[in-house]
């Protein structure tokens, strides 16, 4: 990860788990996704759509307010941001007490292309 952009990332992913008690971790490949979005100058507008969500509630009804994915894929969430034209797939769990939000995919939703390349990241693991 580009040093500015883990240092940026570290403080957030920090500052979400001591006011909400959210851990938030990173798969290989949404880590290159969070270096693209902060080579484009729009890490903070996406740690603004994630802190919103873990405001509102991380998990799908009727224990959050997130967006249930459907089929073989139906424990993930997605957060649709329709004005900035971006999508951010996850999986929310808990884990020995412990709330977990594991970024997957972070992309652009034009096309479906964030969906296209969640699943073909998901048939790689």
């Amino acid at each position: 990860m580009i040093v500015k952009a883990q240092k940026f990332w570290f403080t957030f992913f920090e500052q979400m788990k001591v006011h909400y008690d959210i851990t938030i971790e990173v798969t290989s490949l949404s880590e290159g996704d969070l270096n693209h979005f902060y080579r484009e100058r729009r890490h903070k507008e996406i740690a603004g759509y994630i802190e919103r969500q873990i405001r509102q509630g991380i998990f799908a009804p009727p224990d959050g307010t997130a967006n249930p994915m459907h089929g073989r894929y139906s424990d993930y969430v997605y957060i649709k941001i329709l004005r900035a034209g971006i999508r951010i797939i996850y999986l929310p769990k808990k884990v020995d007490g412990t709330t977990l939000m594991v970024l997957d995919t972070i992309g652009h939703r034009a096309d479906d292309a964030v969906y296209n390349e969640f699943q073909r990241r998901r048939s790689h693991t």
